[in-house]
């Protein structure tokens, strides 16, 4: 019997790589969806237009609770549009309008 091999992984920065991009990220979730860890999931939209609030990079879904997970992807450092771009799009889903942003006014 062989033992196992132990590999370690090497951190590397996929922003500005020249063989990785936003899009082969989301590729290779489409294609394995178990890669961001949040158990049985499936895709149910890819690159999904959200009215008033962008465009929703991924949208998995548990197989067994039928919860969803929105999955905006950005390489790099998170800005902070992209975590407001998610928050809206949430308000927009549950609520069926959005908060504005640090305005202190509601938007239908």
């Amino acid at each position: 019997m062989t033992s196992p091999k132990l590999v370690v992984p090497e951190s590397i920065s996929l922003r500005g790589h020249p063989d990785f991009s936003e899009k082969w990220l989301e590729d290779q979730i489409v294609e394995n969806p178990s890669i961001p860890k949040l158990g049985e999931v499936e895709v149910r939209a890819r690159q999904r237009i959200q009215p008033r609030a962008g465009r929703l990079d991924l949208l998995l879904e548990d197989t067994e609770s039928r919860k969803r997970y929105e999955v905006e992807l950005q390489l790099g450092k998170t800005d902070e549009s992209h975590i407001i771009r998610t928050i809206e799009i949430q308000q927009l889903k549950t609520w069926g309008f959005q908060l504005k942003v640090g305005k202190g006014w509601w938007k239908k």
